[in-house]
């Protein structure tokens, strides 16, 4: 019953975004603590607006719910959820009010948050849930009201805000009634006051997020530990996305920024490994149907010092028991690399090319020789290029410069193209189930992806769809539609 109850409530959310209407609701962003790692704004009335649903899409999600409905709920409880669909606002909640998601550090504990309009209309809706045992009954708190659901989640409210709170660990009911008591009775010190949110405000986007590495699970943490000096705090290394829904392409623009002074200066330090731009030097040497293109410009001096300085690399590489000489190696990049994956063959073709100062560890390539021409690969170092490939050549009209996307990499600190017809197609083959069917239903939808760095704090993903004309937004909608058998 839980799983059909997740699923109605679901379309009801989607129903209700479609139609609602707004009112000013500051009040509830008050709620998210100043100390939060992650913090996500949803602008839910522009990402509803680029759904375009339609008056028969809303109707007919309407009857989704009502099925639904009439399987799993009372004659009270159907004739509350009616009332919510036929008039949106007796729900008592402000869905086109931003909804914000945020985490604490480690990620034990992740709120929702959204907007109240009317509390007494919500508490109605609230003993819905009670009624169909979805929780307990609600208790009263500290000028809020709250419930717990399997004892690893608390759903609580007051005048102006709804707050749902998740544990990753079982047993913490105690813990998250002492966080909302703490959050929902926070008049300051709150997330709302720092610079973090007005950044996360100015950067805009259908979805604007903030978050510092120390989000991080504590595993991962502490790889992350050993590769940074010591004297640096996570909590200081911070990124800012923007999420938007355009025509025809998604786009996440991210930018890194630093309150740490060794953060900045490891950053300073890590820039010198780039000798310049991508450009298109080895793009003709690919195909315009490669599955995956990237380019960097490298200095290969520079790159093995950073590597050496590296906490967990350069004790490997001081150690001397690599087979191969990476000083020589790495240190003759100079300028352009490329690596190009082809889709032509049972077996893919591969393109390495990079410009090079010298050829003198071409020796230590020699002893994987035999494997290489098993596959048919070549290497060596010509007009000072080095070359490891069993591309064919390619004509001029048919290479990578004739590709869409081509122009954008030229400038680009960092720029990779996956073409996601290939890759999601042979993903979704070695892929069963739910997890294969989605995969295979992305392929379908989406053409291939970017990733780009303009420098080092500004970077890029998008995603460009295979129709061109619809929002993205919309060709989800209709692909949700289309795995669940309803009409496009």
């Amino acid at each position: 019953m839980k799983t059909q109850l997740r699923n109605w409530t679901l379309l009801l959310v989607v129903t209700l975004l479609a139609v609602a209407c707004s009112t000013e609701k500051k009040q509830y962003v008050n709620v998210i603590p100043a100390d939060a790692s992650l913090v996500a704004s949803f602008n839910m009335r522009q990402m509803i607006e680029k759904c375009a649903l339609s008056e028969a899409d809303t109707k007919q999600l309407q009857d989704e719910i009502g099925k639904a409905i009439k399987n799993e709920m009372a004659g009270n409880d159907v004739d509350l959820i009616n009332k919510i669909m036929a008039n949106p606002s007796e729900s008592g909640i402000d869905w086109r009010e931003n909804l914000y998601v945020f985490a604490m550090p480690g990620g034990n504990i992740t709120g929702i948050v959204v907007a109240v309009s009317d509390k007494s209309k919500l508490e109605e809706a609230m003993n819905v849930l009670v009624s169909q045992n979805a929780c307990k009954p609600f208790k009263d708190g500290a000028g809020f009201s709250y419930t717990t659901v399997e004892e690893q989640s608390l759903i609580a409210y007051n005048e102006t805000t709804l707050l749902v709170l998740l544990s990753q660990v079982s047993g913490e009911v105690e813990t998250l009634e002492s966080k909302a008591d703490e959050w929902l009775n926070a008049s300051e010190n709150t997330y709302a006051e720092t610079e973090s949110f007005k950044k996360l405000v100015e950067i805009g986007g259908d979805i604007a997020l903030i978050a510092s590495t120390d989000i991080l699970p504590q595993q991962y943490l502490s790889m992350v530990k050993m590769s940074l000096p010591e004297q640096i705090d996570l909590k200081n290394i911070k990124s800012a996305v923007a999420v938007r829904f355009e025509q025809g392409k998604m786009i996440m623009d991210a930018e890194n920024f630093y309150t740490d002074k060794t953060v900045e200066s490891m950053v300073k330090e890590q820039m010198k490994i780039y000798a310049g731009k991508v450009d298109d030097t080895f793009m003709e040497k690919y195909p315009n149907d490669a599955m995956l293109w990237m380019g960097i410009n490298l200095n290969g001096k520079e790159l093995y010092t950073y590597l050496l300085n590296n906490n967990v690399l350069g004790e490997k590489l001081k150690s001397g028991s690599l087979p191969i000489d990476v000083e020589k190696m790495v240190s003759a990049i100079d300028g352009q690399v490329a690596l190009g994956i082809g889709s032509d063959a049972s077996i893919p073709s591969i393109g390495l090319y990079a410009e090079v100062n010298n050829d003198d560890f071409l020796q230590d390539l020699s002893q994987w020789k035999p494997i290489l021409d098993l596959q048919k690969i070549s290497y060596g170092v010509e007009d000072g290029v080095f070359y490891l490939t069993n591309q064919k050549e390619v004509s001029a009209e048919n290479s990578l410069k004739k590709a869409p996307w081509a122009r954008e990499a030229d400038g680009k600190l960092f720029f990779m193209m996956i073409d996601f017809r290939s890759w999601g197609g042979l993903l979704a083959s070695q892929t069963r189930g739910v997890e294969g069917a989605v995969i295979k239903m992305l392929s379908e939808y989406i053409d291939y992806v970017t990733v780009s760095a303009d420098d080092a704090t500004h970077s890029s993903l998008t995603f460009i769809m295979r129709d061109k004309e619809k929002n993205v937004l919309e060709q989800w909608v209709n692909a949700v539609k289309k795995m669940n058998g309803m009409n496009e």
